[in-house]
């Protein structure tokens, strides 16, 4: 009796394990909801994303050491370019681009003075003995 109470509730064991496995997964009647945006994942394929995205720190995906932290220090390898000129207009913040130092300031040596025109925003020494003189208004 034992034996055959043993036999039987295994059996039911592996059935209802079985249909678990099979019975489990189905796979999908309708198409997808009209709408509906893919997630953003770990993938290596290109992602686009319609709207804004914020994190605490975006690292490179092939080099950790490189990161930007949009509200602390980053560490880059290369170049940062733009298509867009510096103005003098623009906020003590901006970062000035070589396309408006190179067409707005000089060198002058530093025993000089900036010619007429031009200043420097604190006369001290820019390296090797010169001073950087840049248009004033422009």
């Amino acid at each position: 009796m034992k034996k055959r109470n043993l036999i039987f509730s295994l059996s039911v064991l592996f059935l209802l394990s079985f249909s678990f496995i099979v019975f489990g997964w189905f796979e999908p009647i309708t198409s997808v909801v009209s709408g509906y945006k893919t997630p953003l994942n770990s993938g290596g394929t290109t992602q686009t994303k319609q709207g804004a995205l914020s994190a605490g720190m975006f690292y490179d995906y092939n080099d950790p050491s490189y990161y930007i932290n949009p509200s602390g220090n980053s560490n880059i390898a290369g170049k940062i370019t733009t298509n867009t000129s510096t103005l003098a207009s623009d906020s003590a913040g901006t970062i000035a681009t070589k396309d408006y130092v190179d067409s707005n300031c000089i060198l002058v040596a530093y025993n000089g003075t900036c010619p007429t025109g031009f200043s420097t925003s604190t006369g001290t020494s820019r390296g090797a003995g010169y001073i950087m003189c840049c248009r004033t208004g422009s």
